[in-house]
């Protein structure tokens, strides 16, 4: 079930729901059960780690996407290929691409001299990387170190061209690394799933120029959940180095689900781990990314919650953008924000407005303990490129090494109670207000 903006919302803020917005929704439901009706699912299994694309006797994961897409025709395959296809995949039906290639650790090496794999743009597909009942033990990875730079040296990408769309695709069980773009990018298609809620569904993505990269217009209600986003790196010149970016106006994504907590309402298990990039965790960009949520996360910590694993930047960085959340009013839609070598949340733009970073952890352990501090709490940065009417709320900022918030001029809100303590100082807000966070904890801030 994919997450709903507007019913988030109203349960974070109060209102009532659309009743059109409902009949539109019912109505889309409607149409897609019509046309999952009308459409016969494929399911592709690959049997081999190799990386071709030559009539022979095996299936490879690029031949796959091929047919799939519906560029490689299930007629053209030879037939010891044809016995890997159940169904019959036409470009436009829901298809599974699965592997059955043996127990163990799997890597799939991209050759040179084929270069990135296809776009994935005629219809929704499920890459299912979990291990099936033959191979229990079976672990696959897309590797992309052959393959040379350049703008469409991605991993796997989810797109929208003239053939169509992916929307609606689903990432499962794999870990994607070194290549030197995105190691996922969803470009202007909406609905994808990138990963899962059970252990064998999460993916890991490192080592890439960035990890998961969700760009244009249309890319909206895309749902990230059950991901370990590590340690990507800046490869090319032109940026990098982000563990989840957001830009080109996309809008309505979540980065994490609500959390399971225990009785004390601390996280169990992390939406998704974001940490040791080398630029910031995630970060929202371009003034029309909107409506994004983060949430449920660790970000700068490993998966344990208490031990670092800082992204060499912010840990949440907000560059232009408006109308995001960074955290939710439930204990399970905290991030806990730890670690970072730069602040933990920071807001700059003079377009970045109406953003929310409220019931987070920025500075602890997962349950609110612990001495975790970022370089600064959360921080807007002064000047003429100010962001200004965003607001910090209901969050803990804890023993960060400088200001827990930090707002020169002014122009944002720090109002409900934020328990502030242990910090460098406590809030700078114009010069308002400065504690020395060595006296007893300050609660509640400064209101505007």
């Amino acid at each position: 079930m994919f997450f709903s903006f507007r019913k988030w919302l109203t349960g974070q803020f109060g209102g009532t729901q659309c009743r059109q917005s409902s009949r539109r929704s019912l109505r889309r439901r409607l149409e897609a059960e019509q046309l999952e009706g009308r459409l016969a699912p494929a399911i592709i299994t690959i049997n081999t780690a190799d990386d071709s694309n030559t009539r022979d006797t095996i299936l490879t994961l690029r031949e796959a996407m091929l047919v799939a897409n519906g560029e490689l025709p299930k007629a053209n395959l030879t037939a010891q290929e044809k016995a890997q296809v159940d169904g019959d995949p036409t470009g436009a039906s829901f298809d599974t691409i699965k592997f059955a290639i043996g127990n163990g650790a799997q890597t799939v090496s991209l050759r040179a001299n084929l270069g990135p794999l296809p776009i994935l743009d005629a219809g929704p597909v499920i890459i299912d990387g979990t291990p099936p009942g033959a191979f229990p033990n079976q672990t696959i990875t897309i590797d992309g170190t052959n393959v040379a730079a350049g703008n469409n040296a991605h991993g796997l990408v989810l797109g929208a061209t003239a053939n169509g769309s992916a929307s609606g695709s689903s990432v499962l069980g794999l870990t994607i690394q070194n290549f030197k773009r995105s190691g996922i990018q969803i470009n202007n298609t909406s609905n994808n799933k990138i990963g899962g809620s059970q252990q064998a569904e999460n993916n890991i993505i490192k080592l890439n120029n960035i990890g998961i990269e969700i760009k244009g217009t249309s890319a909206q209600g895309n749902s990230v959940v059950g991901n370990f986003l590590l340690d990507n790196k800046v490869i090319v010149a032109n940026g990098g180095g982000w563990g989840v970016l957001i830009d080109g106006g996309a809008r309505g994504n979540v980065i994490g689900k609500e959390a399971p907590v225990n009785k004390d309402g601390v996280i169990m298990t992390p939406a998704n781990v974001i940490s040791g990039n080398e630029a910031a965790g995630v970060a929202i960009i371009n003034k029309n990314s909107t409506e994004n949520v983060i949430i449920g996360n660790f970000i700068g910590l490993e998966a344990d919650g208490e031990t670092a694993r800082p992204n060499k930047v912010q840990g949440v960085a907000i560059q232009n953008a408006f109308g995001n959340f960074i955290g939710g009013l439930r204990a399970g839609e905290r991030n806990i924000i730890s670690k970072n070598v730069g602040a933990g949340v920071e807001i700059t733009g003079k377009t970045a407005t109406g953003n929310f970073v409220q019931g987070n952890y920025i500075g602890t352990k997962r349950d609110g303990t612990g001495n975790l501090g970022n370089a600064k709490g959360v921080f807007f940065p002064g000047g003429e490129n100010a962001a200004s009417g965003n607001k910090v709320k209901k969050s803990k900022i804890k023993s960060n090494l400088a200001d827990a918030v930090d707002d020169p001029d002014q122009k944002n809100q720090i109002f409900d109670p934020n328990s502030i303590s242990g910090n460098g100082y406590g809030i700078n807000h114009g010069g308002s207000l400065d504690l020395n966070q060595a006296k007893p904890p300050v609660l509640g801030g400064e209101r505007p």
